[in-house]
């Protein structure tokens, strides 16, 4: 019986090989389906989520937001020096109940980047050595890619407190000074333009960063789904 069974085996050794070297492909294109397939899911998941931290991220330090519109109107006429005291007391106090609701514009970056991040470890979860060496390191890229968004929404958010924190300070001392600007106040502003216009700097080329990192993740999605015939949707 044992004998049978060598003797068919030698026989057909080769026809045995072509059958498992096929199973064994099988499993690993199926392997490679499913797991593409969980990864895609994840991302689209969490570029939903990203989108709305990145929107969340904007807010405080856009140009069209009416809240820092009227906070840049009031800091300027209160410097401008064309008022009397109570009307620039007046104008100070309005800035700060406005500072105060931006920063609570800030404080809402918080629980959208929380959500995207949480989000992200997910699709990182989702990925393994194989698929990631099959799709030329895709997935890996593109997590990568959601640390730095997320660095760059951070900074952003501290920045902005950091603008508000000079901003407030200023309106304050004009609340103790009862409206008055004397000249040695004005002076003591102006040696600080440079750090404040170092801060603004820094601010803008984050919120650059965060464009261009959001648009390189997109293409490298792209990219992914291409490889593996994925319908690409997802923002």
């Amino acid at each position: 019986m044992l004998d049978s069974f060598l003797s068919w085996f030698a026989r057909n050794r080769l026809s045995i090989a072509v059958v498992v070297v096929f199973a064994a492909l099988a499993l690993l294109a199926y392997h490679i389906h499913i797991s593409t397939d969980r990864f895609a899911q994840k991302y689209r998941d969490y570029a939903v989520l990203a989108n709305v931290s990145d929107i969340g991220a904007d807010v405080p330090g856009a140009q069209n937001n009416p809240v820092r519109m009227q906070i840049n109107d009031a800091l300027t006429q209160v410097l401008a020096n064309k008022m009397t005291d109570a009307q620039r007391l007046a104008l100070a106090q309005h800035g700060l109940e406005l500072l105060t609701f931006s920063n609570k514009q800030i404080d809402a970056i918080s629980p959208k980047l929380d959500a995207a991040d949480a989000s992200a470890k997910e699709m990182a979860a989702s990925v393994d050595f194989v698929t990631s060496t099959f799709a030329k390191g895709l997935p890996q890229k593109i997590i990568n890619e959601a640390k730095e968004r997320s660095a760059a929404i951070k900074d952003i958010r501290a920045y902005s407190y950091r603008a508000n924190a000079d901003t407030i300070r200023i309106f304050e001392h004009i609340v103790d000074d009862k409206g008055a600007l004397p000249n040695s106040y004005i002076a003591e502003l102006n040696s600080s333009i440079p750090a404040e216009e170092q801060n603004f700097n820094d601010r803008q080329n984050r919120y650059y960063d965060l464009q261009n990192i959001g648009d390189e993740i997109k293409l490298d999605f792209a990219d992914f789904a291409k490889r593996f015939s994925i319908k690409n949707t997802g923002e």
